[in-house]
């Protein structure tokens, strides 16, 4: 029911084209015509390892201040972290991603946000993978998630799903990143009572980001259906990215794995 929700005026303007991976069966955009997968793990190998997809090599520090500087360039306010320790939920006790900053209240509307739109860089703590870590070389508990997050509202739209893409095209522009290596892959997303569609920024086999357009809320009977949860449009509409600043220090240094990075 989100197909439509993925034709974005920026793709058509920059040459993209929408292909289906025959490996995964997902939908993915596209600047080379050659491309046949989705550019995601499993479906193609990581071919950044002893190939850095950046200009040149960054550290944590330098990558999180790069990202930070560039959104502040670009309109956005910089929010200071918030606690690892998700003490204003009730439903989780970490904090997993930069979007439950602003869960539920921001969220939902009933409080304003610290700034709009906003750029952070927060720390996050996520036990799901706990049993891959040490092994798979990419898994990690502890990260940061860099992110820019915008807070619509009808009437008052500051910019949607053309303006985030072009800015993620654009960053990874300045890093040095070959634009044809980059796939838009398809992806509806949900969480903490939330969904909507988005897609997965893929470099390399590497997924760097994932830009979420959070539109919909969990209604019992919604006429929409996500991963088995039903849900309609709300009100207000949030860009909510998620840009893993370890695997962008990665991708710079093009090393075996992410710990030695």
């Amino acid at each position: 029911m989100l197909q439509d929700e993925y034709q974005l005026d920026y793709f058509k303007q920059n040459g993209f084209v929408r292909k289906q991976c025959p490996k995964c069966g997902n939908n993915f955009w596209t600047r080379d015509p050659e491309a046949e997968l989705c550019g995601d793990a499993p479906c193609v190998e990581y071919s950044f390892i002893g190939a850095p997809v950046f200009r040149k090599e960054y550290d944590i520090s330098s990558m999180r201040e790069a990202y930070l500087s560039f959104f502040e360039r670009h309109g956005h306010t910089r929010v200071k972290r918030y606690p690892v320790i998700a003490r204003w939920r009730d439903d989780i006790y970490l904090t997993i991603a930069s979007i439950a900053d602003f869960q539920p209240y921001v969220t939902s509307g009933i409080v304003p946000p610290p700034a709009n739109p906003l750029t952070i860089s927060q720390p996050c703590i996520r036990l799901d993978d706990l049993d891959a870590v040490g092994r798979s070389g990419r898994h990690l508990t502890t990260f940061e998630m860099m992110a820019h997050h915008c807070f619509n509202s009808r009437g008052n739209e500051i910019y949607w799903k053309d303006r985030t893409v072009e800015l993620c095209d654009t960053l990874l522009s300045e890093l040095g990143c070959d634009l044809n290596a980059i796939t838009y892959k398809e992806s509806p997303w949900a969480g903490g009572g939330n969904a909507g569609p988005s897609v997965e920024v893929l470099v390399g086999g590497l997924e760097l980001a994932t830009l979420v357009f959070m539109d919909l809320k969990q209604t019992k009977g919604g006429s929409i259906n996500i991963k088995g949860e039903t849900y309609e449009k709300m009100d207000n509409y949030i860009v909510d990215t998620g840009y893993g600043l370890e695997r962008f220090v990665w991708a710079s240094k093009g090393s075996p794995t992410i710990y030695d990075a």
